[in-house]
């Protein structure tokens, strides 16, 4: 998934690069988060290809980090309240699109500690 691809998901015009750096680095982490859950690196002829459901979900998770909670769940001020979302409660979410989607493999390794392969 390109920064381009992400910013067309995220309503970011292209011309707007004054967030590009923090995006790159979004865009890295969302990645990851995908490839370390799925437990599959998504390599097509070296290259990383995220099917569309794994975009939306990295579109998702860089969305949630531009927001900027850092955590907090809920505030009241003035009389008026506002809830959101944990990372972790965040990430579950994320997981179960994943799992829906049926592109989290499960891996195997028996007592010994060797690895016989993902199945």
């Amino acid at each position: 998934m390109t920064l381009e691809e992400l910013k067309i998901r995220l309503d970011i015009p292209l011309e707007d690069t004054s967030r590009d750096a923090k995006l790159k680095l979004l865009l890295v982490d969302a990645i990851d988060f995908v490839v370390r859950t799925c437990n599959q690196t998504f390599l097509v002829n070296g290259v990383v290809t995220l099917p569309p459901i794994a975009q939306n979900v990295v579109a998702a998770f860089v969305r949630s980090e531009l927001s900027g909670n850092d955590g907090v769940t809920s505030e009241s001020i003035g009389g008026m309240s506002q809830s959101f979302e944990s990372s972790d409660d965040r990430n579950a979410a994320l997981t179960s699109k994943l799992r829906k989607a049926r592109l989290i493999r499960v891996r195997f390794t028996p007592f010994g500690g060797r690895r016989y392969g993902t199945y």
